[in-house]
């Protein structure tokens, strides 16, 4: 069982269509006036029955995954891959809006991930996406 908080763009979704054991739980799925809390509690119960698991790195999220005790690896990018990822956002037909958002926050979310405690970090260089880097089916 695995979960990995993933910062968007670096391959969830492409890495569950490749491996159709993985969950991808997109967050924005959600009804956020219960949010983290129903989010937490559905990577919870895939936890509990043994399933590999991508989710969202908000703050809340890995913050909510940390007080629940549930192991768990933290994929991001290198601080100086901003432009990369911004690219990315773009090809795979992000709002405009969501790009201008990364953008604008890119530093401090990345210092935030950082930082995070309680996890296993894994920090992508350039070109590297989760499918370079994950190997599943190992326990935490």
């Amino acid at each position: 069982m695995q979960i990995v908080s993933a910062f968007p763009g670096c391959g969830k979704t492409t890495l569950s269509k490749k491996h159709p054991n993985i969950n991808d739980s997109d967050s924005s799925h959600f009804d956020k006036r219960y949010f983290p809390g129903n989010y937490l509690d559905h990577i919870q119960a895939l936890y509990d029955r043994g399933a590999c698991t991508l989710v969202s790195s908000h703050a809340l999220v890995r913050e909510g995954l940390a007080k629940r005790a549930l192991p768990f690896i933290l994929a991001y990018p290198a601080v100086d891959c901003k432009a990369e990822y911004l690219e990315r956002y773009r090809l795979r037909g992000s709002p405009q809006a969501f790009i201008d958002l990364l953008d604008k926050n890119w530093e401090s979310w990345i210092a935030e991930c950082e930082n995070q405690r309680d996890c296993i970090h894994i920090r992508l260089m350039k070109g590297q996406y989760l499918s370079d880097v994950i190997k599943w089916g190992f326990h935490l």
